[in-house]
């Protein structure tokens, strides 16, 4: 099989054969490539050996001549002609044609011509100063010894004279090295005696000195002129400017030849990167008839026109189509008519911008039977990037389609009854919702719950509880329209969603009921269970909803806390969501939080209220528990001790209660005023029921070292009834350690004397609501006294709650009770102000 014409393979072939070519040419150019010719190179160190020799020749020269005095300059001549020679050769290029055009090496040269031409003027200055020097000092002792003649021998001037004579020569001999002071000093001392000489002395002496400045002028200047002839700086410069020039050139000579080497390598590495590309095009080729033939996927070749050219085996097997069958013809014939012909207008858009596409289509076996494929369509071009052929690979996705649609069951339906389920309800709640935004319609939801299902679960088994469900599914998809959703959450909770209800609030709310009463309805007929027939009952609740005022989990939350409510009424019922309903769960959630940080940081406060006797003495006091909240100032147990029963948390705060009022007993015990006072202690029923309670009061008791007799713990009746015998044992230990019993509000209850006779009570307490009225109710007063009367035959003590006037107060008294509290003797208070009033009687 062959799917290109081989312009690729051509290509590469070409390439090898030029980069084959070009390496070939760098190799021969690497050899030519050479540095600096070497014996250039040694002609040019020779030349400026020669100028460096000739310039410590012409210095030694010049020496010779200055000590000697000679006239003699044929050898300095020379030696300068010879430097001039080898400058005429250095600048004509002679030694080496490319330094001729190297701008710093000719620039030297011509700073060299420059001293030569300098060197040569200052050698005429030397020839003639030497000259000079040379007469003066042969005439000197001839003019020294005609002035001497003249003076008178031992005379001062005589030896000064003298003086000045060795100086001038010490000066010619030392030259630098001499001390010019002393020469100075003497040169002065004759000039002074030169106006006391005759006339024709001074003449003589004139002479002498003119000699003498000569000689000393000369022998100064001359280290400076010898020093010009002797030093050449230029031709180390140009030495220097050689050497650097010689390295320049080595480096390029080194670096070009590397670059050549380098490119070769490059080049060589190519034609075998080539040669590996296209033995591993060979393989491909070869790998890629092997996939095509044994490919489980449909491969289909077409030319640019859309003509098959090929296919593979795979693709009769998923067509149905024999290879002669399709051979040449367009693929169209394999469409189903499901896609249109936009659909394939942006499949060949795609194709022509991205030279691919791929997605889910629909065909036509050979049988005519539609089936859905996944396909791949690639542009395949040449070099000059026209398309040559298109290649299709597609395969059968019958069965992933298949697999798909369960795991979207799955995901989104309930597998038992086949409602949609909470995924998919929220999904269509939030469509719903911005339909609602758009038509200003109302919708509702209803959460509907069946009511005692544990129990056909606990008796039937769960096949027959599933049995239910499926049959609730049913009916309550009968009860709605279908536009409408049933969707069952879990367990036997559902939830129904109504849309395009009324724009008006009341109408929605008067549909949604008449649908709700269609449901309650219609759950209520009896069931077929297998064998067994059933009656269910369900509890609805309703929330309406408007657009996006409320978010999904809220309208969930709302619709929840309506079925809860349905259930409180008495079950079977429908209740819609009330408003204020959930503002009091908001603040009872923030009340619970607020009671949990209150418990941590030991917020309360216990106050105290008097109880005393008919004689107004105190016998003790009631504990009356106080949250000090942080914002709201205090707090009262009705405010919060229903929430502390309904969470648990009264069961830290009534130990905190008891471990308290243990503590107060105790500082009691200390004053001679308090040491008998008694404390009332109420207790809840879930504190009362723990299994260690009377543990725990022990421990508090023993952990103070209190008299337990002075603890009083207020018991209600309801909380006694419940399991009365664990209630007996509990309080019949604590008794034993001491412990009294009031049993509180009693009166209110379902007071049983069986019970009563039985439990351990010490005293009953009158509710303040029977004490409230009892001026002026007669069964007020006929309930007191009949509890009295009671307490008596019982031999039980009483004390009357909420006393608040003189007259309850005496009408209880005439009946026999003795015993009081209320607002009448003192209200509750914490225990500061509590002592003050103990103090004052």
């Amino acid at each position: 099989m062959k799917l290109y014409k081989g312009t690729g393979e051509h290509a590469d072939l070409f390439r090898m054969g030029a980069a084959t070519f070009a390496a070939i040419l760098l190799v021969a150019l690497f050899a030519f490539t050479q540095p600096v010719d070497q014996r250039r190179h040694n002609a040019l160190l020779s030349y400026l050996g020669e100028l460096q020799s000739d310039e410590a020749r012409l210095g030694e020269s010049v020496l010779e001549l200055n000590f000697s005095l000679s006239n003699n300059y044929d050898s300095v001549n020379a030696i300068i002609d010879r430097m001039r020679k080898i400058l005429r050769v250095l600048q004509e290029g002679k030694a080496d044609k490319n330094l001729s055009k190297d701008a710093e090496f000719q620039q030297q040269l011509h700073l060299l011509e420059q001293r030569l031409s300098l060197q040569s003027d200052v050698l005429e200055q030397f020839k003639s100063s030497n000259a000079v020097l040379k007469n003066s000092l042969i005439y000197l002792p001839h003019a020294r010894d005609e002035l001497e003649r003249g003076l008178s021998a031992g005379t001062v001037m005589h030896e000064q004279i003298d003086d000045l004579v060795e100086q001038v020569l010490l000066i010619r001999i030392k030259g630098g090295l001499a001390n010019h002071d002393d020469f100075d000093a003497a040169f002065t001392k004759v000039q002074m005696g030169t106006p006391f000489l005759p006339a024709d002395n001074r003449q003589k002496l004139d002479q002498l000195m003119s000699h003498i400045r000569n000689i000393d002028a000369i022998t100064m200047d001359m280290p400076n002129l010898v020093r010009q002839l002797s030093s050449n700086p230029e031709i180390a410069e140009v030495a220097e400017t050689y050497r650097n020039y010689y390295d320049k050139q080595q480096r390029l000579a080194a670096t070009f030849r590397a670059f050549l080497l380098l490119t070769t390598l490059a080049l060589l590495a190519y034609v075998i990167q080539v040669l590996i590309r296209l033995r591993q095009q060979a393989n491909q080729l070869k790998l890629a008839a092997s996939v095509f033939a044994t490919s489980s996927d449909g491969i289909t070749i077409t030319d640019p026109q859309g003509n098959i050219l090929e296919v593979n085996p795979a693709f009769q097997v998923v067509t149905g189509y024999f290879r002669e069958e399709v051979l040449g013809k367009n693929p169209r014939i394999f469409q189903s008519g499901r896609q249109n012909q936009q659909f394939y207008a942006k499949m060949w858009k795609a194709i022509k911008e991205n030279g691919q596409w791929q997605g889910e289509i629909w065909n036509r076996r050979k049988n005519g039977m539609e089936y859905p494929e996944w396909l791949t369509i690639t542009a395949v071009k040449d070099m000059n990037g026209i398309v040559t052929n298109y290649v299709g690979v597609f395969s059968d996705i019958t069965e992933s389609k298949a697999a798909e649609n369960e795991i979207k069951n799955l995901a989104f339906y309930d597998p038992l009854s086949g409602l949609p389920n909470r995924r998919l309800l929220l999904d269509r709640l939030n469509h719903a919702l911005a339909s609602s935004t758009r038509s200003g319609r109302e919708g509702a939801l209803l959460f509907i719950d069946l009511d005692n299902f544990k129990t056909i679960n606990d008796t039937l088994g769960h096949h027959i509880g599933d049995q239910l469900l499926l049959q609730v599914a049913q009916r309550l998809q009968s009860c709605v329209r279908e536009g409408d959703t049933v969707a069952r959450l879990g367990g036997d909770e559902f939830v129904v969603m109504l849309e395009d209800l009324s724009e008006h609030s009341f109408e929605a709310a008067e549909q949604t009921e008449a649908v709700g009463e269609k449901i309650l309805a219609s759950l209520n007929q009896q069931y077929i269970l297998a064998d067994h027939k059933y009656h269910n009952t369900p509890s609805i609740g309703v929330t309406l909803f408007n657009n996006h005022q409320q978010s999904i989990d809220e309208l969930l939350k709302q619709a929840d806390i309506a079925m809860y409510q349905a259930k409180k009424s008495g079950r079977n019922a429908l209740r819609f969501f009330d408003p204020q309903m959930q503002e009091a769960i908001n603040a009872r959630a923030v009340l619970e939080s607020e009671l949990r940080k209150a418990i941590e940081t030991q917020q309360f406060q216990l106050y105290y209220q008097i109880q005393v006797d008919s004689m107004d003495r105190p016998l003790g006091a009631e504990a009356l528990i106080r949250w000090i909240h942080p914002e709201k100032g205090v707090l009262s147990p009705a405010q919060f001790i229903p929430l502390a029963e309904d969470t648990g948390l009264i069961k830290p705060i009534g130990h905190w209660v008891i471990n308290t009022a243990c503590t107060q007993l105790k500082k009691w015990e200390q004053d001679e005023l308090t040491c008998d006072l008694a404390l009332s202690v109420n207790v809840s029923a879930n504190q009362f029921h723990q299994s260690d309670f009377a543990a725990q009061v022990q421990t508090a008791m023993q952990h103070h070292a209190i008299n337990p007799k002075l603890l009083k713990l207020e018991l209600t009746e309801s909380m006694l009834l419940d399991n009365i015998n664990d209630t007996i044992t509990t309080m019949s230990a604590l008794k034993e350690a001491g412990i009294r019993f009031s049993l509180d509000d009693f009166g209110t209850g379902y007071s049983s004397l069986q019970y009563l006779k039985r439990l351990p009570i010490h005293q009953l307490k009158i509710d303040r609501s029977f004490v409230r009225d009892i001026s002026t109710d007669s069964s007020d007063k006929t309930i007191v006294s009949t509890i009295i009367a009671m307490a008596q035959s019982l031999n039980l003590g009483v004390i009357a709650e909420g006393v608040e006037s003189e007259d309850q107060r005496q009408f209880l008294m005439n009946c026999g009770c003795t015993h009081y509290q209320g607002y009448l003797f003192g209200k509750p208070v914490p225990i500061e102000q509590f002592e003050v009033i103990l103090e004052k009687g």
